[in-house]
């Protein structure tokens, strides 16, 4: 859903550099959003497509070591290391 978000903010500028900071400041804000998650643990990338195929990728990437979910996984003995998400949208 962040990731959705941070794809649709980033139309709101109007050069390629101006986007990928409208994205990249978005996603920075994941921290005060979900106290619950550890802001140094996510990861993402921004991919800004231009001509007459321009689209936005945004992929988003939780590692799990140490937050309450690594417990959980280690509880149920699954072995997830990681949660991924992305975003697509052409423009």
């Amino acid at each position: 859903m962040h990731q959705a978000r941070a794809a649709r903010v980033c139309l709101t500028g109007i050069t390629t550099t101006e986007r990928q900071t409208l994205a990249e400041a978005h996603l920075g804000e994941v921290g005060p959003r979900y106290p619950l998650l550890n802001p140094d643990a996510v990861s993402s990338t921004v991919f800004i497509a231009e001509g007459a195929s321009a689209a936005i990728t945004v992929d988003l990437t939780y590692v799990l070591d140490g937050s309450m979910l690594d417990l959980a996984t280690g509880f149920l003995n699954l072995d997830i290391a990681s949660l991924q998400t992305g975003a697509y949208l052409a423009y």
